[in-house]
């Protein structure tokens, strides 16, 4: 009898009894760097030996995300192609799924159900209530992927890398110079505005002992203009 085919399940019970590590344990949110490296080991061999895709592994070990499958798939990789050591645990491991796999089909045993627990979800959701029919097995995979998203405080070994972002070139800015400050001009000239003040003193010193020398100011302030007058008009007909 020709072995059935390899499922998640089926895997990850090999790489359990290679690494001394339980199913749960695999499947957690644990992050202690013997589970992580195991982890990444199971879904390394799951993408090689099955057909499913990244997000569906990922559902079927702890509910992880594409990205996290990605990177484990190419984290092992990596490590088969430079490392001699990772290479024979693979084969190590790769061995003892095709006893187990040969051993069930001798014995006519069905390989541990590779069940999803978002399509045993969506099901559910689906039908009416009272048509609801699980298996054993679909009981335990809702109830593995509930304990499972249990959050445990442990640092992240291997964490996923972010993409480093391209530098920016920071080209240095130049000071602008503040403008010069230019100076508010009068609204009346300087010299119009002397004589119209010396003008109102005058007016008001009329008939009192100052109004000789305000009479003189305004004289004054008379010439001053004068003078001013002709300058500008010199300068307009040069």
């Amino acid at each position: 009898m020709r072995p059935a085919p390899l499922t998640v399940r089926s895997i990850a019970k090999a790489v359990s009894e290679y690494y001394r590590i339980d199913w749960n344990d695999l499947a957690s949110p644990r992050r202690t760097s013997n589970i992580v490296r195991a982890r990444q080991v199971l879904i390394f061999l799951a993408r090689e030996h099955t057909t499913l895709s990244l997000p569906q592994i990922g559902r079927r070990v702890g509910g992880r995300d594409h990205t996290t499958v990605l990177h484990s798939c190419r984290k092992i990789g990596h490590l088969r192609d430079v490392d001699p050591e990772m290479r024979q645990e693979l084969r190590d491991i790769e061995e003892i799924i095709y006893e187990q796999a040969e051993e069930n089909a001798h014995y006519q045993v069905a390989p541990d159900p590779d069940t999803d627990p978002f399509e045993i979800a969506d099901r559910i959701m689906s039908e009416p209530q009272d048509d609801w029919r699980l298996t054993a097995s679909e009981l335990r995979t809702l109830a593995e992927a509930v304990i499972m998203r249990k959050p445990i405080d442990e640092p992240d070994p291997d964490p996923v890398p972010l993409p480093t972002p391209e530098p920016v070139e920071v080209k240095p800015t130049l000071p602008v110079p503040a403008p010069a400050a230019q100076p508010i001009r009068p609204l009346v000239p300087t010299p119009i505005a002397s004589v119209l003040k010396a003008f109102r003193n005058l007016e008001n010193a009329r008939f009192t002992p100052r109004e000789r020398g305000e009479r003189e100011a305004f004289e004054r302030a008379l010439n001053t203009l004068s003078n001013h007058l002709n300058t500008e008009s010199n300068h307009v007909r040069h």
